[in-house]
């Protein structure tokens, strides 16, 4: 059994940490995405070479082990998601990685999947190895299973976390700390919306607990996952 960080518990460790979090919070990195966001709207993506080789770039995708006929596929899905109001992730995860990943499906291609629906529609946030880590979630490594029980394990931890997401957004809970981090992006010209911006402050809030850098108080809840 998993046990995962609740919304509350969530929120206490980030405005505990708000300083350090928004010192470490990327910026640079948010002009390349605003760039890609901005290309993907007047593209074809399924085509557009360039645009491919930027997103990927900016995603860090080189080791992950993703074929070149999933990679194709990939842009191709991604085009075809475009205004999409709904997506799943365990459903684009079995129709990537279903017959062409090498091994056994891991992390980094769940996260592959998680950014290009954030890149389409950001109320869908990355996951990651920092996301999962600051939520208390570990992949599935049992050797036994099948890819479709890995995948679901994954979803299982991604709705979750959208829900983590949605109750803080909705009930205002990190209000304060997301209006700083906004005023401190206008500063550098970018315009970012609120459910991008607590994506990036939960993924540098992974990163800096991966690291042993930030005050913990005693936050886990009773939340758990099989």
């Amino acid at each position: 059994m998993q046990t995962l960080l609740s919304a509350p518990e969530l929120c206490r460790v980030i405005n505990r940490n708000g300083g350090a979090i928004l010192d470490n919070a990327p910026s640079e990195t948010v002009d390349a995405y605003l760039s890609i966001q901005e290309k993907l709207q007047n593209t074809d993506v399924s085509t557009d070479l360039g645009f491919q080789t930027q997103f990927l770039e900016h995603h860090k995708v080189r080791g992950v082990r993703i074929k070149n006929a999933t990679l194709a596929r990939y842009f191709e899905i991604m085009q075809e998601e475009k205004g999409s109001l709904s997506m799943n992730l365990r459903r684009l995860s079995i129709e990537l990685f279903g017959k062409n990943v090498a091994g056994n499906v891991r992390t980094n291609h769940i996260s592959f999947v998680s950014q290009m629906m954030n890149m389409l529609n950001d109320a869908y946030p990355v996951f990651d190895v920092n996301s999962a880590y600051i939520f208390g979630f570990e992949g599935p490594t049992q050797s036994r299973m099948t890819l479709n029980e890995r995948i679901q394990i994954y979803d299982e931890f991604y709705n979750y976390m959208r829900s983590v997401y949605q109750e803080i957004l909705e009930s205002k809970m990190l209000y304060d700390l997301l209006k700083v981090y906004e005023m401190q992006l206008k500063l550098k010209g970018y315009k970012v919306t609120i459910a991008k911006r607590l994506d990036l402050v939960v993924r540098a809030t992974g990163a800096l607990d991966k690291k042993g850098l930030l005050i913990l108080p005693e936050y886990r809840s009773n939340y758990s996952m099989a």
